[in-house]
């Protein structure tokens, strides 16, 4: 699959860039132009000529990169020694769908509720999924919680504070 999909970067990214280089040079250093002095016509071409082969290249490299299989998640210690750069780029190859790193954003949200699980009327859910694929260990609070309480990611997971329900009352 992720050799298929580089190749359709390459081969999708060329045909556009194709035409689109060959008219470009053509108007403004072909033959017949007069848009450009004749001393800067070569270097249109050459400038033509590195674009129709390195944007491409760039393409498929990056395609290449993009779809590389995850490595399997570290231990809780390991991710502990990590760097906030370091848990970035392993959770940018997680497919949170398909649950890869639920286990340890479980330890890390258990670790999350020792901390900050005393602070009263503060309701932590288990980890979730939020809108775009990322992890995030869910906390609900009421309306008048002091939210600066709590931190807006605690080890590299994104803290999601939503605010509890209003009780409706019968009228």
């Amino acid at each position: 699959m992720r050799v298929l999909l580089t190749v359709i970067a390459w081969l999708v990214s060329t045909a556009i860039l194709a035409p689109i280089c060959f008219f470009a040079a053509m108007l403004l250093a072909g033959p017949h132009s007069s848009m450009l002095p004749s001393i800067i016509q070569p270097a249109v071409v050459a400038i033509g000529w590195l674009v129709l082969l390195g944007a491409p290249i760039w393409a498929a490299a990056t395609v290449w990169r993009r779809w590389r299989p995850a490595p399997p998640p570290p231990t809780f210690a390991e991710w502990t020694a990590l760097s906030e750069r370091e848990r970035r780029d392993i959770q940018s190859r997680w497919n949170t769908y398909r649950g890869e790193g639920h286990d340890l954003v479980a330890a890390v949200t258990e670790d999350f509720r020792g901390r900050y699980g005393h602070l009263p009327q503060l309701r932590i859910n288990g980890p979730g999924v939020y809108h775009g694929g990322d992890w995030v260990i869910g906390v609900v609070v009421p309306a008048d919680f002091d939210r600066r309480q709590l931190p807006s990611e605690h080890l590299g997971i994104t803290v999601h504070t939503s605010l509890q329900p209003e009780p409706t009352g019968s009228s």
